[in-house]
């Protein structure tokens, strides 16, 4: 009974749910060609090797050229390629970072430690007193001049303000008086004392899109303490059983980089102590002078321009320390743990990692909601009719349309049959009807 009665009202409703069903029907196409959506992410690359190189670096820097022989003051000079670097570093800003090779357009490399070229700035102007000259001067004798607004002093570990450790081997320490004077608008002195060192940078490397990122991690500037104190002299004289023996230093070693640095085993950074002198050289000529004499050279020329201000200043020696350091990278001096010399490029522990895009379909399952609702109520109409009809009794017809040309046909023929009729039936009695036209 209570069967019945749930039919009954299923019955009642059925045209409803038809038409509600054919309604959802209609929006089954939109939510499921929303179902998959193609994405991308990265995928290593098959052939990794050949298509990101190794990152160029360096463990020591030994290059210089030596002094003639007929030069009775010989001085190591540098090469044309550090000159290069130096005037590059000052002339041309920005520099660019050494250019990694990349076919995929997305690569990544490992921390990467390197020998190189750090550089600071220290703001002075609190340290200027004025001078019974009218001029102003630090506290190690650096002196501004009265007929030019600007003006550099070369120094060393011993007589600059800030940079005095005497086991760090500086290519260079300078200091920079700025005055004001009609022809600009600084309105007080300014001092500022610069340095340049060889260290040790983790250098960090990805190229994303075919732009390449370089980040400096950290630096290391502890050098061990196994030779003389530097000085200015290229050698040092030392009397041993009452004989001169004349020591030159071969190598300012670092000591080994702490935590963070990626360093191979074993790995030693070092420069030579002749390729310093040639540097500082070069160097303290570079940064001496001032811009009314004949000592206008390529520091003087690059300086000028920042009136003194700060960090402009900074920014021109980070430029020359990014340029110096590019070239010791590119000329690298490296060796194995028996002293043999090896290429760096392939340096299994460095090789870069090279990804591709790779596309995959991602199903968006809330789009999947419609769809699985109509299946299911589709499901249950479907089992619902055939409970309707076998409950109510109606007969099997399939495909047959033959019960359907009784039901257009006069009420007397009608009348005899029913939606329980059987095609049988029905057969039977229409080969005995005739028909014909009025």
């Amino acid at each position: 009974m209570i069967l019945k009665q749930i039919i009954n009202q299923v019955r009642r409703r059925f045209a409803s749910i038809g038409a509600l069903l054919t309604i959802l029907s209609l929006a089954m196409d939109p939510f499921t060609q929303q179902v998959l959506e193609v994405r991308f992410r990265a995928s290593t690359a098959v052939n990794n090797l050949t298509i990101a190189s190794d990152v160029q670096r360096s463990e020591r820097y030994e290059a210089y050229i030596p002094s003639p022989e007929n030069f009775e003051h010989p001085v190591n000079l540098v090469t044309l390629g550090m000159r290069a670097a130096v005037v590059n570093g000052l002339m041309t800003s920005p520099i660019q970072n050494v250019s990694l090779q990349c076919f995929t357009g997305n690569c990544q490399w490992p921390t990467m430690p390197s020998l190189a070229v750090c550089s600071e700035c220290m703001d002075l102007t609190g340290n200027l007193t004025a001078t019974r000259n009218n001029t102003w001067a630090l506290p190690n004798g650096a002196e501004s001049l009265n007929s030019t607004y600007m003006n550099l002093v070369s120094q060393w570990y011993g007589s600059s303000n800030h940079y005095d450790n005497p086991i760090t081997p500086y290519l260079s320490i300078f200091d920079m008086i700025t005055t004001p004077t009609p022809r600009n608008a600084l309105q007080a002195p300014v001092a500022v004392e610069c340095a340049l060192w060889p260290c040790i940078q983790a250098l960090n490397f990805t190229t994303i899109q075919g732009s390449q990122i370089q980040v400096t991690l950290k630096s290391h500037s502890t050098y061990i303490e196994n030779m003389p104190l530097p000085s200015l002299n290229d050698t040092t004289a030392i009397e041993s059983n009452g004989a001169d023996i004349i020591f030159q230093p071969a190598n300012h070693i670092l000591t080994p980089t702490p935590f963070g640095f990626n360093a191979l085993p074993n790995a030693t950074y070092s420069i030579s102590d002749a390729a310093v002198h040639a540097i500082a050289a070069l160097l303290n000529t570079t940064f001496s002078g001032n811009s009314f004499d004949g000592s206008y050279v390529e520091g003087v020329q690059s300086l000028v321009p920042t009136n003194g201000e700060f960090h402009t200043v900074s920014n021109v020696i980070s430029n020359l320390a990014l340029s110096m350091t590019n070239h010791i990278r590119l000329n690298p001096a490296l060796a194995n743990h028996n002293g043999r010399a090896i290429n760096p490029w392939h340096q299994a522990e460095y090789v870069g990692q090279a990804w591709t895009t790779q596309s995959y379909f991602h199903v968006r399952w809330p789009w999947m909601i419609l769809p699985i609702i109509v299946v299911v109520t589709s499901t249950v109409y479907l089992w619902l009719a055939v409970l309707d009809n076998w409950v109510t009794g109606i007969r099997i017809w399939k495909g047959n349309l033959l019960p359907v040309l009784f039901f257009s046909m006069d009420e007397d023929i009608r009348d005899n049959f029913s939606v329980n009729s059987t095609t049988r039936e029905m057969q039977e009695f229409a080969d005995t009807i005739r028909g014909g036209f009025q």
